[in-house]
């Protein structure tokens, strides 16, 4: 175990020239380890394709909606997310590089660890861990994307990221912070909406309910992916420790009030304004806005044709991206 605590500082320990070369290798995007040294060419051997389920697309699709389906409504959410570490969690070239080493000096026997936490749609559908992003489907490389915390209605605590994500089409029901009495009222009226809250109706889809889940509101709903043991005694991440430990949670700031409120890294409060705006017409317009953004001290460098998010990126597949010099 020290051996491997130690390892792994080591692999942390920051270096001028890593982040730079991880931003030049494409093969970091896919969790590759870097070829340093030229090898004499060897006849190709054929393995044969990890076994997908035919139905994982569709399911992908209609049981597990994409940010750009919840976008329709919630625009100024989605772009806060789409640049977020949040959005950038299941494709960020540094968290491949840690979890394949992490891997190698645990000889796999963390399993998919990391990435149930890092890409939570893509393992609810069995993508494997280590294979290539883009032959993950695109809600799957979303990282930590809308149905992750908003269709999940149990408290899980300390459970390194073991949380499920109840699966449904966009007329499911989700779960938010509020009673969402701005959509009680909008299906009410939903010919004037022009909405179709129900299966088979006429109009714009949307999810008929959204039920209060006051978890959501706690720090204790981000404790169980930021709080990280990949073996007794051996932490990887200790920001619930550290909360714990801080002044904040004597005065009851809560992680939210801090990287989701109105001013970045402080408890001052929320925005107020519409959570949606339904074909034109905004919803609820003086409720409480948390942003999206996850305010942290995250910085990408991935491809821009892969992060931010941006839907209009998927005219050209991931490859086709990464084929494409950005920096001439």
């Amino acid at each position: 175990m020290i051996f491997i605590l130690s390892a792994l500082l080591t692999f942390l320990s920051p270096s001028p020239i890593s982040y730079a070369h991880a931003a030049a290798s494409n093969d970091l995007l896919a969790g590759d380890e870097d070829e340093v040294v030229a090898k004499p060419k060897k006849e190709e051997t054929k393995v044969e394709a990890p076994k997908v389920d035919p139905h994982a697309a569709v399911y992908s699709k209609d049981q597990f909606p994409s940010a750009t389906q919840c976008a329709t409504c919630h625009a100024d959410i989605y772009n806060e997310w789409r640049i977020s570490s949040h959005a950038y969690a299941s494709i960020s070239p540094v968290f491949h590089k840690f979890e394949q080493k992490l891997t190698d000096l645990t000889s796999g026997t963390v399993a998919n660890f990391c990435v149930r936490c890092h890409a939570t749609v893509g393992t609810t559908l069995g993508e494997v861990r280590e294979g290539a992003i883009w032959n993950k489907s695109p809600v799957g490389r979303e990282g930590i994307t809308c149905v992750t915390c908003h269709r999940t209605n149990l408290e899980f605590g300390k459970v390194n990221g073991e949380r499920h994500i109840n699966p449904g089409d966009l007329n499911d029901p989700v779960y938010g912070p509020t009673d969402a009495k701005g959509l009680a009222e909008v299906i009410k009226d939903k010919d004037f909406y022009k909405v179709a809250p129900g299966k088979g109706e006429l109009g714009m889809s949307i999810h008929a309910n959204a039920i209060k889940f006051e978890t959501l509101t706690k720090a204790e709903f981000c404790m169980s992916c930021h709080q990280v043991q990949v073996h007794p005694d051996i932490k990887l991440e200790v920001v619930w420790d550290q909360y714990r430990a801080s002044p904040a949670i004597s005065k009851g700031i809560t992680c939210q009030d801090c990287h989701m409120g109105k001013v970045p890294g402080k408890a001052e409060g929320y925005a107020t304004g519409a959570a949606a705006v339904v074909n034109g017409k905004p919803i609820n317009s003086g409720r409480m806005r948390t942003n999206h953004s996850f305010y942290g001290p995250g910085y990408p460098i991935a491809h821009p044709g892969i992060f931010p998010h941006n839907p209009k990126a998927a005219q050209f597949d991931v490859k086709e991206w990464l084929t494409f010099d950005y920096r001439s």
